[in-house]
């Protein structure tokens, strides 16, 4: 099925990430601001499809991806009261490595819950109430992730702790092998997302959700021979998607990486005609060589392209005085 509907993808920039912009997108031509502040790019130009071509009535369907840290990005999200349906975040596990015969974590736990507690507080904010969250992660953060979540949205506002397996060969370990992750989804109110539930239950045992080596090949189907460490599949976060039955949802995902969720959009879209719209914030950063954003961006492109949906790339421009209409259209 073919959506025919226009769709316009907004790349927004900050100022310090002119440095590497170049090398995000070589043939991109850049706007700055005269005071030096906000700096947004025209990645493509208006591609509107035959179908939709002459009907004005048609409403665009906006998605966004916005190249700063999360930490700069929410609060002017916040400062606008942007609010969503759909928030899934899948966070930089804190890894534990080994230092003189000792297994510590790389970033002091204080460090990390520090952090996470400042993200949790703020995305609360930015869920209408009946909004829901998800939270991809594993066993060693998935305690503090549940008393974190407890402390900022209520006991009584958790909905589920959804097991998934994550992998078909589980790796070598000398006692437990690890197969499985959790998905902990919170709610600002869990009460009138029960009242208004109309479809069976849900099992929190997602066994066939997709997995680690679905998600290495998906991105390797999309973007050729590169190796993303740690992708998420299309279709588990699909399938939290659609958990929420507002068929034009707008779904926020602050730790974009290789553009899944974008993936995840388009398909729930072309599954049931829906009007889903996404925003993705991915920071400037390299990997392999080759910087993250590039790949979110290009995965985005070739998705709706693949899908076959008209596309609409718009340029903007931003000064530093307020933030009124800094992400607006």
């Amino acid at each position: 099925m073919q959506l025919t509907v226009p769709i316009e993808i907004c790349i927004i920039f900050f100022q310090e990430t002119l440095s590497k912009v170049e090398h995000l997108t070589p043939q991109a031509e850049i706007s700055k601001t005269s005071s030096g502040g906000m700096c947004l790019i025209n990645m493509k130009k208006e591609i509107i499809s035959p179908a939709v071509q002459n009907n004005s009535e048609l409403k665009i369907i906006t998605h966004r991806l916005i190249v700063e840290d999360n930490r700069s990005v929410l609060p002017l999200l916040l400062h606008q009261g942007e609010q969503f349906d759909v928030v899934y975040i899948d966070p930089p596990y804190n890894g534990y490595v080994w230092r003189n015969g000792k297994m510590v974590p790389e970033i002091e736990d204080e460090i990390w819950l520090a952090r996470f507690r400042e993200l949790i507080d703020i995305i609360r904010s930015l869920l209408v109430d009946t909004g829901l969250l998800f939270i991809s992660i594993n066993d060693r953060e998935g305690a503090y992730c549940r008393v974190i979540c407890d402390e900022v949205f209520g006991k009584q506002n958790f909905m589920a702790q959804i097991v998934r397996r994550r992998t078909k060969n589980p790796p070598c370990a000398n006692v437990f092998s690890r197969e499985h992750e959790y998905i902990i989804v919170f709610s600002n109110n869990s009460k009138q997302v029960h009242e208004e539930w109309n479809q069976p239950p849900i099992s929190t045992w997602w066994d066939s959700a997709g997995t680690d080596e679905d998600a290495v090949h998906e991105v390797k189907e999309q973007l050729g021979k590169l190796k993303f460490d740690y992708p998420k599949p299309s279709t588990l976060i699909e399938r939290c998607i659609e958990i929420c039955q507002n068929k034009s949802a707008r779904v926020l995902d602050v730790f974009a990486g290789s553009g899944t969720t974008a993936v995840a959009v388009e398909n729930a879209n072309l599954k049931d005609n829906g009007r889903r719209s996404y925003t993705l914030i991915q920071r400037n950063e390299l990997y392999q060589g080759i910087n993250i954003a590039d790949i979110c961006y290009k995965r985005v492109q070739r998705t709706i392209i693949g899908s076959r949906i008209a596309q609409r790339c718009i340029v903007y421009t931003r000064s530093n005085d307020g933030t009124s209409d800094l992400l607006s259209r």
